[in-house]
């Protein structure tokens, strides 16, 4: 009898991955289904593209140019 238990005990033991009780309550609390950490914050960030331009002027041998670039901004949406 103590070798079908010890059997049972190594067959069906497998590691797991535990999670504490505030991981598990998260949900719950917040009023949503999902905890939060499902959702990282970057997903609330925008982008936006602006598009710039600059008169560089010349001189007596070189002449002026337009010097063109885009940057990109994040802002909370």
């Amino acid at each position: 009898m103590k070798i079908l238990v010890l059997l049972f005990l190594i067959l069906f033991s497998s590691p797991s991955k535990a999670i504490t009780w505030n991981q598990f309550w998260r949900p719950f609390k917040n009023g949503g289904y999902y905890p939060t950490y499902y959702y990282p914050r970057y997903y609330n960030i925008c982008k936006r593209e602006i598009y710039r331009e600059e008169y560089v002027s010349g001189n007596g041998i070189n002449e002026g140019y337009i010097k063109r670039w885009t940057e990109v901004q994040k802002y909370s949406c």
